[in-house]
């Protein structure tokens, strides 16, 4: 199963506990720590992070629709990826859901760095900005927290797959993404982490130019 700890109350903090002050390379992992919801956490998934139904990502393509109805591809861009990870906490079950929204990852560079800034529904992300949500589902998939990061930054450190003939969408199963992140939620909540995780997922919305 799983080799994870996140433990309320104890585990990581500034004096005792490990830091991830950088990528942990790309060999398929997810490694968090820090403090959120209550919860001092710190998360390794070791050998369950080769597992793609324990550890996985979805990539999201907007794409325009020109007035004949043709999907736009060469128009189209990634606008969010999510990243899936089922951990133990305490003895239960949960699934990590962690949200990389309203940036085109795919149009980076490796070592390009991205500030996260608060979630507004009045404006998008700039070209070198965008949001971060984390998200706790319980074993029904059902949402018991979630609450998007008010700064920090995510450095791209790997990028891999193949667009197919779109030009664009990267198919199911193939790729990957790697990115070391430190995302703040309140003066007291922050959480830094490293991930590499095989994308089996591209989904693809088309929406009216």
């Amino acid at each position: 199963m799983l080799c994870i700890a996140a433990l309320a109350g104890c585990g990581a903090s500034e004096d005792d506990g490990r830091d991830i002050p950088e990528w942990m390379g790309a060999e398929p992992h997810f490694e968090a720590v820090g403090f959120l919801h209550g919860e001092e956490l710190d998360i390794s998934m070791g050998a369950s992070a080769a597992d793609v139904t324990q550890l996985y990502c979805t990539r999201e393509y907007t794409v325009p629709q020109a007035a004949d109805g043709t999907p736009r591809y060469d128009q189209g861009r990634l606008t969010e990826l999510k990243i899936n990870a089922f951990v133990e906490v305490d003895g239960e079950r949960r699934q990590i859901e962690l949200e990389l929204k309203r940036h085109d990852f795919q149009a980076d560079e490796v070592g390009d760095e991205t500030a996260i800034i608060p979630r507004s529904e009045l404006e998008d992300p700039g070209p070198a900005e965008m949001w971060l949500e984390w998200e706790w589902h319980d074993e029904t998939d059902a949402t018991t927290y979630e609450a998007a990061g008010q700064t920090g930054t995510a450095t791209l450190e790997l990028y891999e797959g193949q667009p197919d003939e779109t030009g664009l969408v990267i198919p199911d199963g193939m790729g990957a993404i790697g990115v070391h992140w430190t995302a703040r939620w309140s003066e007291t909540e922050e959480i830094r982490g490293s991930f590499t995780v095989p994308c089996t997922t591209s989904v693809v919305e088309i929406a009216a130019l």
